[in-house]
């Protein structure tokens, strides 16, 4: 793991995606029913409006952007949630 975290952000991005399309679930994996019900609601807004997804290939440069420049306060990074990504979008 040490040697990921070295890694360059967007060699560590590619090898996070990597693992990601590679990886799969148990088959004994449960969702809770809340994160059911989120993932479910984000896919119906998806698919009601699409013109309002943006695909990885346009978050990707963005992200890499961002997280360049970026420091955590205290060396915490912050919970993610949808009003911090309002703010850097």
């Amino acid at each position: 793991m040490q040697h990921a975290l070295a890694l360059p952000i967007e060699e560590q991005l590619d090898l996070a995606q990597e693992i990601w399309e590679n990886a799969s679930p148990p088959p004994d994996l449960r969702l809770s029913d809340d994160l059911r019900d989120f993932l479910e609601e984000r896919r119906a807004e998806a698919l009601a409006h699409p013109e309002e997804v943006v695909p990885w290939k346009e978050i990707r440069p963005r992200l890499l952007g961002l997280l360049a420049t970026w420091e955590p306060l205290d060396g915490e990074f912050p919970e993610i949630d949808d009003q911090w990504v309002s703010t850097v979008s």
